[in-house]
């Protein structure tokens, strides 16, 4: 098996985790959510999505805000292999940035405090934060991720972002036979 699948097992759980919490979906507030026939399914960018005529929010690529016309929050996910320890183990990261246009910071609920992007990574951070990935379909597990970082910056002047950048590790499979 080839390093690279980590790249792809990381961005499909990390995809299935945010779809699989209610509370992150609902802070995403996505403008198509209230349209008929809508399922958070719809918030990842798919051909299904366009069919549908449903705007996402979820991309495992970077999405340049620039390319989006909408009052809207977004999440890239990304992922990257950069270390190989003792031959034996490689250090992954994983990369989930937030964007929320500036007229979209603030979440309309008096209970909660926080602007949408820092409201939505403190979700993300409870959800994927000390846990193991799971490959999607032997089940199999990479290593636990673990949060190293959570900055806050801008894109331009309608968008804001929070980067969080986890790290797991994984076996080396350049090392395994593959027959």
């Amino acid at each position: 098996m080839a390093n690279s699948t980590i790249i792809t097992a990381l961005k499909q759980w990390t995809t299935r985790k945010i779809l699989s919490n209610a509370e992150i979906v609902n802070a995403i507030d996505n403008p198509s959510m209230n349209e008929k026939g809508w399922n958070p399914i719809f918030l990842v960018n798919s051909n299904m999505t366009s069919a549908k005529g449903f705007t996402p929010s979820i991309y495992n690529f970077y999405k340049f805000p620039t390319t989006i016309d909408k009052t809207i929050t977004f999440i890239c996910i990304l992922a990257n292999i950069y270390q190989m320890k003792n031959n034996n183990y490689v250090d992954a990261e994983l990369h989930v940035i937030i964007f929320s246009h500036k007229d979209h910071m603030i979440i309309d609920n008096p209970s909660i405090s926080d602007n949408r992007n820092d409201y939505i990574a403190k979700l993300i951070d409870k959800e994927l934060n000390g846990n193991f990935v799971k490959y999607m379909k032997t089940n199999a597990s990479l290593g636990k991720l673990v949060l190293l970082s959570s900055v806050e910056d801008t894109y331009d002047n309608n968008f804001s972002t929070r980067h969080m950048k986890f790290v797991c590790n994984d076996i080396n499979y350049s090392l395994c036979e593959t027959d």
